[in-house]
């Protein structure tokens, strides 16, 4: 199963948030970065570093504590 789809809506999805990210990394010099993705009833987690990018799998933001656990810890 592969976390990313092929389509150019989403390609370009992908490209804007890199270029949120480089942005970021552009402007506050910083070791790591965290991004937030809701999309309808799922979200994701993004870990960005100097090497690359982390993404969790999909999960369902109103159902499990993922989201609220990350934001409370952060």
């Amino acid at each position: 199963y592969s976390l990313e789809r092929s389509t150019d809506k989403a390609i370009q999805a992908r490209g804007q948030l890199v270029d949120y990210a480089n942005f970021q990394w552009e402007y506050q010099h910083r070791a790591f970065l965290f991004q937030v993705i809701i999309f309808k009833d799922f979200a994701r987690l993004l870990r960005y570093d100097r090497s690359g990018v982390i993404v969790s799998t999909r999960f369902k933001y109103q159902e499990t504590p993922y989201l609220a656990q990350f934001l409370s810890r952060f």
